[in-house]
């Protein structure tokens, strides 16, 4: 029990009226009648020289009232136990994997002795029992990437709308870019993110396209926390190759794979013929001839048909709808503002000028849409058929794996910034209206009752000096 507003104890000087009342206070004497005065002798006043307490019940009814008046203006209340369901301040979250991992296992077991409950970071957070930990098998060897799906936003955004949710989280966890997803979110959550032993580096197979004269393109992915990169290689369809400082490579059948990890291997890509249209204005009249002649001579080296026919943007504008179906959509001196012609290729290709070595670059935004940033035109640009870059790179363009992406996504080593892995706070008002709600209903008062209380006992006062005897 607890007081609220403990000044007005001063208010217990109310008691004195009553006590007052009931000891001054006297009940008139017997009459006796006479026939004259005049042979009765005066007495003596003795009204104050003794005191006498009387009508017990109604002083108590008095004495309750004010009673119940003070501890109204007291505000008494009373906090209410704590219930097993609620949790502690602070919880651990760690991926369920990771709770082998000999690097992050000894700093784990240390939290939970000191008495953290320890939930695991998915979908519903469940509570992992300290009995149940200590049954989980340490292993030392740990270097293999941890592939689990996991969205670690929509889990915080989960733990934040929990009535149990606790004020600080203790996160174990890999902090690769692919694992947040989407928005920021805005949590009352304070969040600590453990940094966790570098992975080793990750190399991997991320696509091998069949060429001529019986040797294979290779794409190879190289990634760590600082970046990812693609080396492309061709080597012969051989058994066993060794590639630099690469592992080995095996081919066995119509699949290619790292000796280390002969189970992530990829399947050999036979080149898929390809439909081209070259869309051109006067002032590119050349770097169309110099490109088609180029895209049909990679069509020739790879054994494979590539088709390619050219007209003015003009007339594309007038026969756009029998143009729709082609692979590539090539736009030279400028793009036309009309959609429905811009998109008659699956993919695009953009004159966009860019003082760089590439050839061309995929927007960000847009991963159907590719810029040609140098002049197809050895007149404006020397350096066209000084080497054969620009006919590789248009090679690796038009027979790029479409699933690369997810797989590139799926080995992708990059980290972030512990800061920038940690989510915005709410505002301390905010949080001030919320620890205000919480001890509302962690405490428990009697202001109904005691007014309750007050009105029946002023009504009782009330009944009992209207119907006491009067003599």
């Amino acid at each position: 029990m607890t007081i609220q507003n403990p000044t007005y104890f001063w208010a217990l000087l109310g008691l004195l009226v009553p006590l007052a009342i009931h000891l001054w206070s006297r009940k008139a004497g017997k009459t006796v009648k006479v026939g004259s005065t005049q042979w009765l002798i005066a007495s003596e006043n003795t009204r104050f020289s003794s005191l006498q307490f009387n009508e017990v019940w109604l002083f108590v009814a008095r004495v309750i009232v004010v009673l119940l008046a003070v501890l109204i203006l007291l505000d008494l209340v009373q906090k209410r136990p704590a219930t097993p369901n609620k949790t502690s301040q602070t919880w651990i979250l760690t991926e369920e994997d990771l709770l082998s991992d000999a690097r992050v296992r000894p700093q784990i077991d240390s939290l939970t002795k000191s008495g953290i409950p320890l939930h695991l970071f998915k979908a519903g957070m469940p509570m992992l029992a300290k009995e149940a930990l200590t049954k989980i098998p340490v292993q030392t060897k740990q270097d293999q990437e941890i592939v689990t799906d996991l969205n670690y936003w929509s889990y915080l955004n989960e733990l934040n709308t929990r009535t149990d949710a606790p004020k600080r989280v203790i996160i174990f966890a890999q902090n690769t870019q692919k694992r947040f997803q989407g928005t920021k979110p805005t949590l009352n959550l304070e969040v600590e993110w453990v940094n966790l032993p570098q992975q080793r580096k990750s190399v991997f197979l991320l696509d091998a396209l069949q060429l001529p004269n019986d040797s294979l393109l290779l794409s190879i992915g190289i990634s760590d926390e600082n970046g990812t990169q693609v080396l492309r290689e061709k080597i012969g369809r051989q058994a066993n190759t060794k590639i630099k400082d690469l592992p080995s490579v095996i081919v066995k059948d119509q699949q290619v794979q790292f000796a280390q990890v002969p189970n992530e291997g990829v399947q050999i890509r036979k080149p898929i013929p390809k439909k081209i249209h070259i869309a051109y204005t006067e002032s590119h009249s050349l770097d169309q001839q110099y490109l088609k002649a180029a895209l049909e001579a990679v069509g020739e080296y790879m054994q494979t048909e590539v088709r390619v026919t050219a007209a003015p943007i003009e007339q594309l504008e007038k026969d756009a709808g029998n143009k729709k179906g082609v692979d590539w959509a090539v736009f030279l001196g400028k793009a036309p503002e009309n959609n429905a012609i811009f998109n008659i290729g699956n993919q695009q290709i953009v004159q966009g000028l860019k003082p760089t070595n590439q050839w061309f670059e995929q927007d960000e935004a847009q991963p159907t849409l590719h810029y040609l940033r140098q002049r197809a035109n050895p007149e404006v640009n020397p350096g066209l058929l000084k080497d054969g870059k620009f006919l590789e790179e248009i090679t690796q363009l038009l027979f790029a794996n479409p699933n690369a992406q997810k797989r590139l996504i799926q080995f992708d080593q990059r980290k972030i910034v512990l800061s920038q892995a940690s989510p915005t706070k709410k505002k301390q008002a905010n949080q001030h209206l919320n620890t205000q709600d919480k001890t509302k209903k962690n405490t428990r008062n009697y202001h109904l009752l005691l007014w309750l209380g007050l009105v029946v006992g002023v009504v009782v006062e009330r009944l009992a000096e209207a119907t006491k005897v009067k003599v």
